[in-house]
């Protein structure tokens, strides 16, 4: 579909751990991205809005936030650990 195509990643780095963090490219308010950014500010994900959680990778995320829209009636966030097959 053209929307997936047209998909652009927001990565930020945060200040504290030094860790980049993938934001859903929806997200609105990207002002809040200018100057300094923490983990704890990244209120799209709460599993990794700490300095402890690991990284992801690109294709991590995209599965990540995909699985986030299929089950968009439950708000529960997804696990830490979670695996992608």
């Amino acid at each position: 579909e053209i929307s997936d195509i047209m998909k652009l990643d927001l990565w930020v780095q945060c200040d504290e751990c030094d860790k980049w963090r993938m934001l859903p490219s929806c997200k609105e308010g990207a002002e809040e991205l200018e100057g300094e950014w923490f983990c704890k500010m990244n209120v799209n994900d709460l599993p990794r809005s700490k300095c402890a959680a690991k990284e992801r990778d690109k294709e991590w995320y995209h599965k990540y936030y995909d699985s986030l829209v299929l089950n968009s009636g439950n708000n529960e966030p997804a696990n830490e650990d979670i695996e992608f097959g």
